[in-house]
């Protein structure tokens, strides 16, 4: 924000427009499964949400650096609306891939496939919306959150501080636990001589969006807040 004297009305505008995002995530996730999804192949089942995770993942860190680099240059609230629209689009669909989880009715002997299926996802989401909850503080209370990282006592209108706000996606056990028991399983029905075609298998953890770290930083602006000018 180069030129804006309105900082807090600017990053007031951005919490409000997030708050909804994460508070219907948080709903969606806990939600009980809404419908029974006829059981198929497990492996395959399993091989395409690994797919979709990592597309989805992918998605989600590009949609946010796009908001992040809208943030840092002051972009007009529209853009900014825009970004968080595409934004809450990307945890949606994340959001009916977990449905369609939830939702399998399988055999007794897959459950353990979509467990971890679903461990992997509230993994994921749980780390998203810690970070929604993270940015959406600094963006109503700004001040309260740069006494509480030690900020404010050690800035100067020469060297303002920036405040970073990492997505840090964290590889959960549950990958590394789901590519060995789809091996298990493909090994039981090759023994079994049970008719099915072998699927690709999950990727071995770490999967390629894990370990990634996307952060949307606050700098410009917070010298205005400070020092009531901008820097």
């Amino acid at each position: 924000m180069a030129d804006s004297p309105q900082t807090q009305a600017y990053l007031q505008a951005l919490g409000e427009a997030l708050i909804p995002v994460a508070e219907k995530m948080k709903a969606v996730a806990s939600l009980p499964a809404s419908r029974d999804l006829p059981s198929g192949d497990i492996l395959k089942f399993a091989s395409r949400h690994i797919q979709r995770l990592g597309d989805g993942s992918g998605q989600l860190q590009d949609e946010i650096e796009g908001l992040g680099a809208s943030v840092i240059a002051g972009a007009e609230l529209a853009s900014l609306h825009r970004h968080i629209g595409r934004l809450e689009r990307c945890i949606e669909n994340l959001l009916e891939a977990r449905e369609e989880v939830s939702c399998w009715d399988g055999d007794l002997e897959d459950a353990r496939g979509r467990s971890l299926l679903l461990l992997i996802y509230d993994h994921l989401l749980g780390e998203v919306a810690s970070w929604l909850d993270e940015v959406i503080e600094a963006c109503t209370d700004l001040e309260g959150v740069l006494k509480r990282r030690g900020l404010i006592d050690a800035a100067t209108s020469d060297a303002p501080p920036t405040l970073t706000f990492n997505l840090h996606l964290t590889t959960p056990p549950e990958v590394r636990e789901l590519t060995e028991w789809c091996k298990e399983r493909q090994e039981e029905r090759r023994q079994a001589d049970e008719p099915a075609p072998p699927p690709a298998e999950p990727p071995p953890a770490p999967l390629g969006f894990w370990g990634h770290v996307t952060a949307i930083v606050f700098g410009i602006g917070i010298a205005e807040f400070l020092f009531g000018e901008d820097e």
